[in-house]
């Protein structure tokens, strides 16, 4: 695998226009609004310190393109659900998606996280393959948890502690 230079950064409402463009590119991805996005980015911490948002975002640092991916993830007491990742299209495979990975992994374990937790498409090879690059085992599946095409999820889990 080549690997290419990136920036890990917290995202704010400004990437906001390039993570929708990044989002309706990707059939993989889970597909929000925009209103969504924008409360996520604008409302990290709602306020009773259970419930937290962390949205991380590449760019590349050659600059063919303002952002090249995405990662969104949310707490609910100690544990973490990662809810989408996206690379653009043109910037897979570049190790990109493990860098973003990653930097959640480090940033949830410094808010005493204690698992992190996934659905993916059991025919996701590539992100199955990022996921247990990283340490995430199988904790079971769902039958039909995605339509268009309707598949199978499986569930995978990251223990931190």
């Amino acid at each position: 695998m080549v690997t290419a230079a990136s920036t890990i950064r917290d995202a704010s409402v400004r990437d906001l226009p390039q993570i929708l463009k990044l989002e309706r590119e990707s059939a993989t991805a889970a597909h929000w609004t925009e209103a969504d996005y924008a409360r996520i980015l604008g409302d990290k911490d709602c306020g009773d310190h259970l419930l937290k948002n962390v949205v991380l975002v590449a760019e590349a640092s050659d600059a063919t393109q303002p952002l090249i991916g995405f990662i969104v993830a949310r707490a609910i007491g100690k544990d973490w659900e990662i809810e989408n990742i996206v690379i653009a299209a043109g910037a897979q495979r570049a190790g990109h998606g493990l860098r973003l990975l990653r930097a959640l992994i480090d940033r949830v374990r410094k808010e005493s996280a204690e698992n992190i937790l996934l659905e993916v498409r059991a025919s996701n090879g590539a992100a199955i393959r990022l996921y247990q690059k990283s340490g995430f085992d199988q904790d079971g599946s769902r039958k039909n948890y995605y339509s268009n095409p309707d598949e199978d999820a499986l569930l995978l889990r990251l223990v931190l502690t």
